[in-house]
C-alpha cells in the first residue's frame, strides 16, 4: 500500500508525517496448513482504490518438495486509508495521494470485483446485524437448531465460555507510524481465540480456519494497557465461532480498539473434524447473546453459499432458507 501511494521515491516519507494505516482485514481464509519446513511464497497485489483508501489481496502459497507447485494456503483483504499525523490529537486520512489503480489482466480484474464483493459482503452482514438488534425480541427456541442440540452432551451459558487476558506491547511490535503493528494484534486475537475454542470443546486439535472480519478503531500506544476478552458465540457440527475484543484502558473507561470473529475447527488426532459434543444454552441467554447467536449464524449461513464471490444473491438465498 505505501509502495502503491507514494512510490518508491515516497519512502523518506514513510516515517514522517503521511503514512498508510490498516482500517480493516476482511474474508481471511485458510484453505491448507503450513508446515513446519516448507517453503512460503506470498503476493499483495493492489486492487482497488479510492481518494484515500488501498484495498490489498494478500496471497500465501507454498511451494510443495519436490515439485516446487504452488499450493494456495491463504488468502485475505486488508483495507488501508493514508494518514496524515497530527501529534497529540491522533491522526487524520489523507486525500489526494493515492494514484488511479490501472487493472493489468484477466486475474487483476477478477480479484478486483472479489475485493468489492468482500466489502460489500461485510455491509450487508453489518446491516442484517443491526436489524437483528434493533427488531422484535429474539425467541430462544426460533434460534435453536434442534438436529443440532440433540447431538449435544450439554449446554453451557455464554458467560461461562470468557477467556481473557493482559498484555503490554513492546518497541518491536510498533509500525512505521510508532502505533502496534496490526498484525502483531491480529496474531494476539487468533491465538486467544484458538486458546478459547479449545478450552471449550476441551480438545487441543482446534485449529483456526478463517476470520470474518478484524475492525481496527483506534490505535493502539507502544504506553498503553491492553486486555482481551473471547466468548464462544456460535456452533455447529464442528465449527465454533468465537468473538474476540481488545480493550484500551482509558480514564474515564476502557475502548474497544479491536474486534473479530474467527471460526475455528474441532479435529481428532488424525487430522479428521469432530463433531463438538458442548452446545451453548439459549434459554439463559441475554437479548445480546442471543443477538451475538444469530448475527454468528447468520454469517455461517451466508459463508455456505459462497457470500465472497456473490454477496447478494448469498443472502438471497439465504433469506430464502
Amino acid at each position: 500500500a505505501l509502495k502503491f501511494a507514494f512510490g518508491t521515491e515516497g519512502m523518506p516519507k514513510w516515517g514522517n508525517d503521511v503514512s498508510v494505516a490498516t482500517v480493516a482485514a476482511d474474508n481471511v481464509n485458510f484453505k491448507f496448513p503450513l508446515l513446519h519446513g516448507d517453503s512460503v511464497e506470498m503476493t499483495g497485489t493492489v486492487v482497488n482504490a479510492g481518494k484515500s483508501s488501498i484495498a490489498v489481496h494478500v496471497e500465501t502459497n507454498r511451494l510443495m518438495f519436490p515439485s516446487r507447485q504452488k499450493q494456495l494456503v491463504s488468502e485475505s483483504y486488508f483495507f488501508m486509508v493514508v494518514i496524515q499525523k497530527a501529534g497529540e490529537d491522533g491522526i487524520k486520512t489523507k486525500d489526494g495521494l493515492v494514484p488511479p489503480l490501472m487493472i493489468a489482466d484477466d486475474k487483476h480484474w477478477h480479484l478486483h470485483r472479489t475485493s468489492v464483493s468482500a466489502r460489500e459482503g461485510q455491509k450487508l452482514l453489518a446491516e442484517e446485524s443491526k436489524k437483528l438488534k434493533s427488531g422484535d425480541a429474539l425467541v430462544p427456541a426460533k434460534l435453536a437448531e434442534v438436529t443440532l442440540a440433540a447431538k449435544r452432551d450439554h449446554h453451557v451459558t455464554f458467560e461461562s465460555t470468557k477467556t481473557s487476558a493482559n498484555r503490554l506491547f513492546f518497541p518491536g511490535h510498533l509500525n512505521l507510524n510508532k502505533t502496534i503493528f496490526g498484525g502483531e494484534i491480529i496474531r494476539w486475537m487468533e491465538m486467544h481465540a484458538v486458546h478459547c475454542g479449545r478450552l471449550f470443546t476441551k480438545n487441543k486439535n482446534v485449529f483456526t480456519i478463517g476470520m470474518h472480519s478484524c475492525e481496527f478503531r483506534h490505535p493502539i500506544l507502544l504506553s498503553d494497557w491492553v486486555s482481551l476478552e473471547a466468548h464462544a458465540v456460535y456452533v455447529h457440527n464442528t465449527t465454533l465461532e468465537i468473538d474476540v475484543e481488545v480493550f484500551i484502558e482509558r480514564p474515564d473507561h476502557p475502548i474497544i480498539s479491536n474486534k473479530a470473529s474467527f471460526v475455528v475447527t474441532n479435529f481428532d488426532e488424525v487430522g479428521m473434524r469432530k463433531e463438538i459434543p458442548v452446545g451453548l444454552d439459549l434459554e439463559s441467554a441475554s437479548q445480546e447473546w442471543l443477538h451475538r447467536y444469530a448475527s454468528a449464524k447468520h454469517r455461517y449461513s451466508v459463508s455456505r453459499h459462497r457470500c465472497m464471490l456473490d454477496p447478494k444473491l448469498a443472502l438471497s438465498k439465504v433469506s430464502k432458507q
